[in-house]
């Protein structure tokens, strides 16, 4: 016979044994009750007992338990164990906490049955129970198991002396203060008799089950181990790597990832592209001339200041007007024609070459600037013990294959880009342009799930025992085990709520209090920690989050009432890296309407890079600059050497020189002046023109500046003794 037929056998002598004893008739309950939920009952005296049932919830039980028959003989119920179906408000209760397990053990024929009740020690053993009276004064507790091979799941009571609940199944028989669950092994001896030798061993920890993979979560951490895991260990240290530990200034830690021979390629694209456009010109090379490293500078210097002064969508006619309205830096910088033209002629690749790699890569046409660009950033910092892999969107709304759409974004359209992010240093280490479908036959073509892109994002830290936070697009339970294996790195992420590792009991609200958690642990070769999280809101919600860097279920206290775990918190303080990098750049942004992707994705490196130096400017300074400041000071460094220049251009008018001035400050040397014509004119007999004086004018003077000769009409005299005004402002 079966161990399943003598249990079931042994349920219908034990029920019949209820009925005969129950004066108001046979139970309520048939034979499928009786599989479905169970109790054990707590006899506190062998007399009358009471009506009132004291007990906790418990889980759906998967094994039905049974009692000593003899017991029933000596006193009745007292000692028996019945169906229990009413559950009283899931509210009462508390997060668990870890119990341990005492064990009475009932022999009946072949098979022992072990009745399981919470108890303070760390070991099960036997315990005689004499005059049919077990006091138990212990936290209560609920437990189930199947066939003492599988799932064993509990709950504690938010008090242990809670007021007693009534129980409309109890019928008079007993007060019962634990529910407890039966373990059943096999065991010698004859029908009825009782074990009196003391067995210690081991109790089944409680788990659950997930509800699709059958992967074993435990209930309460049991590692006991203190030394800290390789994948904790930092092996390589933060802080600013290689050449840029040597760069003091603004200008050089932007050049850092903006090298020279960047600039150089820009340059030289751009110049096959205006000379494309030249042919439109009437005179030509006149009015569409090429450009060089000096001019391209001071035209990314111009975005930098338009992003400072928030003139980044201003129309140009705005900036560039002659009222008297418009700063005098992007006059005396170039024309408003000369920046439309470099706007519209700006390249970053070979155009003669675009067509055959655009068969093969749809990032052909920024692809060589853009992984320079993120090559540099990963070798000229090494980030700190936690980083955030997040999604970036540059907003565009032209036409691009891969342009993509995410609603919870503050821009809907536009390019994403998958991001590394230092969390305390907002420092970006890597990027990767999402670049929609490659086609077939492409040495770019790569997966674009969300464990094959986590994986290119952490190729800069792998092994050197840091920390990922990443959002539930990334996060599931294989990656986080196969990052810990196999890259020496923990994760901490939320999870979405259809992953099928997830036990049924984490996703269920019911009775569920405000600010509780619940916690499952994995076991190996699973490595994971997984809590469910109610917050206090009107709305009932649960906040799943996994963690490989945390072993424990300890309660943030600085959360106060709200009683996060720490895992939370930590997620929340670690998981704005990209958010905060995103609004970085948006609170200063250098990006220009454009129907060209390739455009806006390198407005976006220049955001970026921006924030970037200064974080490098920052660590080797030390200096406490607002980034403010330290964008208008990297513009105005990007367009002087421009300014200088341009100021040499015979022609310039007199009103555009005198802003160039002022733009370069009081320590600049400057030549406003036109300059005096030569000794064979004046010879001739012909008057000099004034030299402050516009062309329209056309003034003849006799008069002549007493410090620099320079011929001057009344007009622009400054003192009796002639002294031009040019030269009085130098004095002063």
């Amino acid at each position: 016979m079966d161990e399943d037929s003598i249990l079931l056998g042994w349920l219908n002598e034990a029920d019949d044994a209820y009925d005969s004893e129950d004066s108001d008739g046979p139970s309520e309950h048939d034979d499928d009750d009786r599989c479905s939920e169970v109790s054990c009952s707590d006899v506190e005296n062998s007399g009358d007992v009471d009506n009132e049932v004291y007990m906790t919830p418990v889980l759906p039980v998967s094994m039905p338990i049974g009692s000593n028959q003899n017991s029933n003989t000596a006193n009745g119920a007292d000692q028996s164990l019945f169906l229990q179906n009413d559950l009283p408000p899931m509210d009462l209760f508390e997060p668990l906490q870890p119990v341990t397990l005492q064990c009475d053990t009932l022999n009946l024929d072949t098979t022992e049955y072990v009745v399981l009740e919470p108890v303070p020690s760390t070991s099960c053993q036997t315990d005689e129970i004499g005059n049919n009276q077990h006091k138990i004064s212990r936290p209560n507790v609920s437990l189930s198991q199947t066939r003492g091979r599988g799932t064993v799941r509990g709950r504690v009571s938010k008090e242990r002396d809670h007021a007693p609940v009534r129980s409309n199944n109890s019928r008079g028989r007993a007060s019962v203060r634990s529910f407890g669950a039966v373990r059943k092994r096999r065991a010698t001896g004859s029908r009825g008799a009782r074990t009196t030798q003391p067995s210690i061993h081991q109790c089944p920890p409680m788990c659950y089950i997930g509800k699709k993979n059958r992967v074993i979560w435990n209930m309460f951490h049991t590692s006991k181990t203190t030394k800290a895991r390789p994948q904790n260990i930092i092996t390589k240290l933060p802080g600013v790597l290689g050449s840029a530990r040597e760069c003091k200034t603004i200008i050089d830690c932007w050049k850092v990832f903006f090298t020279d021979s960047m600039l150089k390629n820009i340059v030289k694209y751009t110049n096959q592209k205006l000379s494309k456009i030249s042919r439109k010109f009437s005179r030509g090379e006149r009015d569409c001339y090429l450009t060089d490293e000096t001019e391209v500078s001071a035209f990314l210097g111009l975005l930098y200041i338009m992003g400072v002064k928030k003139n980044n969508h201003i129309h140009l006619d705005e900036l560039w007007a002659v009222d008297g309205t418009a700063p005098e830096i992007f006059i005396a910088t170039m024309s408003e024609r000369r920046f439309r033209l470099l706007s519209q002629a700006l390249r970053f690749d070979d155009e003669n070459t675009r067509a055959a790699r655009k068969k093969l890569d749809n990032l052909a046409p920024i692809r060589d600037i853009f992984d320079s660009f993120v090559k540099t950033c990963g070798e000229s910092y090494s980030v700190g013990d936690n980083v955030t892999i997040d999604e970036m969107m540059e907003p565009f709304r032209g036409r691009c294959k891969f342009r993509m759409y995410i609603k919870n974004k503050p821009c809907k359209y536009g390019i994403k880009i998958y991001a590394t992010v230092d969390s305390a240093t907002f420092y970006t280490a890597y990027m990767e342009i999402y670049p929609g479908t490659q086609p077939n036959d492409s040495p770019f073509k790569m997966e674009n799930d969300a464990s094959s892109v986590v994986k290119r994002c952490i190729s800069i830290i792998d092994n050197t025992g840091r920390n990922v936070t990443m959002d539930n697009f990334f996060t599931s339970i294989p990656l986080a085990n196969d990052l810990y294996s196999n890259h020496r790195l923990t994760v901490v992420g939320t999870l979405r709520k259809d992953k099928k590792e997830i036990p049924a009991e984490l996703l269920d609200i019911t009775g569920r209090r405000k600010c509780s958690s619940m916690f499952a642990f994995s076991r190996p070769p699973n490595y994971c920690s997984m809590v469910s999280y109610m917050p206090n809101k009107q709305q009932k919600m649960l906040f799943l989050l996994l963690s490989t860097l945390h072993e424990n279920d300890k309660i943030d206290e600085i959360s106060g009432d709200d009683m996060k775990p720490e895992m939370i918190t930590y997620y929340n303080a670690t998981k704005g890296g990209v958010d905060v990098v995103d609004r970085l750049k948006t609170e200063y942004c250098v990006s220009r309407i454009s129907r060209r992707w390739p455009f806006t994705v390198f407005n976006g490196l220049l955001n970026v890079g921006a924030v970037n130096a200064s974080i490098i400017f920052k660590a080797n300074t030390k200096s406490d600059l607002p980034r403010r400041k330290f964008l208008m000071e990297l513009g105005r460094h990007l367009i002087r050497d421009h300014l200088l220049r341009r100021n040499e251009i015979k022609t310039l008018s007199i009103p555009t020189k005198q802003k160039i001035k002022n733009c370069l400050g009081k320590h600049e040397e400057v030549n406003v002046r036109i300059p005096v014509e030569d000794n064979a004119t004046q010879e001739a007999g012909k008057q000099p023109k004034c030299a402050y004086c516009p062309r329209r004018k056309n003034r003849y003077t006799k008069n002549c500046c007493s410090e620099c000769q320079a011929p001057i009409c009344k007009e622009h005299v400054a003192t009796t003794v002639f002294v031009c005004s040019g030269c009085s402002n130098k004095e002063d």
